[in-house]
């Protein structure tokens, strides 16, 4: 995909429940509108490797892009 700017790109959100997780998500939100992942461009998935499995299997058959943000405690597949 090519670059294109932030304001036009729809985000879908994957989580865990870890306290810093959950701060990294509330940011997110305060900036960004998330969607459902059927209707996102990309899919943020927030956490450890376990999230980013999770995310990878759902975003996977949709064909959308993942983007991970590190907040698990080994980080060991990124």
């Amino acid at each position: 995909m090519p670059f294109e700017s932030t304001s036009s790109l729809k985000f879908a959100l994957v989580a865990t429940e870890a306290p810093e997780a959950q701060e990294s998500v509330a940011a997110f939100r305060s900036r960004y509108e998330p969607v459902p992942i059927a209707e996102a461009d990309v899919l943020v998935a927030i956490g450890g490797d376990g999230t980013m499995l999770e995310a990878l299997h759902v975003a996977l058959p949709l064909g959308i892009p993942v983007y991970r943000m590190n907040q698990g405690s080994l980080g060991f597949l990124l």
